[in-house]
């Protein structure tokens, strides 16, 4: 719930090293991020993807203003 990226909130190095570890340790989570969605935009759009859950403002990623935030090369 910190303003800074999750990497940076769990004291990590790279957000590379966050994906290594959860590729490692959760390789079906890693899976579900296909599109390399920043992790902590990711575990929102999880959040809010169940249908009883409403804090996404956004239908989809492709409609949302912060799409070029949540979506990284690195």
């Amino acid at each position: 719930m910190e303003t800074r990226h999750l990497w940076e909130d769990l004291g990590l190095p790279s957000r590379p090293w966050l994906s290594g570890m959860i590729a490692h340790f959760l390789p079906g989570l890693a899976a579900a991020n296909a599109r390399n969605m920043r992790w902590k935009k990711f575990f929102y759009r999880q959040i809010c993807s169940d249908a009883a859950f409403s804090l996404c403002l956004s239908p989809s990623c492709d409609d949302c203003d912060e799409r070029a935030a949540c979506f990284a090369p690195d």
